[in-house]
C-alpha cells in the first residue's frame, strides 16, 4: 500500500512577523520541509524519497511505528528530492535501531570493549572479553 504525502514549506527561525529574532549563537535559517501523513495505531511506515529525474527510491530514516495519529517529520529541504512517498511495510522485517559506520574501525566515541563475566549485565550466558581476537 503506498499513501501519499503532504508537503508544507517555510523556514525556520521566523517570527510571526517575518523578522528575524537576536540570538546566541547567530541563527541560521534554512528552507524547510514539513512531510505528513495518517497511520495506523500499531502498523508500521516507510517514508521515502527520490529525485525529480529518477525512479529511485531511498528510504528516509528508520520506519515509523502507526499511533492512529498523523506522523510529521521536518527535515531541511533539498531542491534535488522533490517526490516523496510513503509505504505501509506488511510482512518484512523492520529495522528498530542502526548506527552508520564510516571506514573500517569502529567509532571510539560511539562504542568501547567491555570485559565482564555476567553476560552484559542481563543475564546472558556469555563472557565479554576485551581481547583484539574476538573483537
Amino acid at each position: 500500500m503506498t499513501l501519499s504525502a503532504r508537503l508544507a514549506f517555510g523556514l525556520l527561525g521566523l517570527t510571526a512577523a517575518g523578522a528575524i529574532r537576536a540570538a546566541d549563537p547567530e541563527v541560521t535559517i534554512l528552507p524547510a520541509q514539513e512531510i505528513r501523513f495518517p497511520t495506523e495505531a500499531g502498523k508500521y511506515y516507510q517514508l521515502e524519497s527520490s529525485p525529480a529525474d529518477s525512479d529511485q527510491w531511498q528510504a528516509e530514516g528508520l520506519p515509523v511505528l502507526g499511533t492512529g495519529e498523523v506522523h510529521f517529520v521536518q527535515r531541511r529541504a533539498q531542491e534535488n528530492l522533490t517526490h516523496f512517498r510513503v509505504r505501509q511495510l506488511t510482512h518484512q522485517w523492520v529495522p528498530v535501531w542502526a548506527d552508520e559506520f564510516e571506514g573500517d574501525r569502529l567509532d571510539p566515541a560511539k562504542w568501547s570493549r567491555e570485559e565482564n563475566g555476567y553476560g552484559g549485565g542481563n543475564n546472558e550466558r556469555q563472557f565479554y572479553s576485551t581481547d583484539p581476537k574476538y573483537a
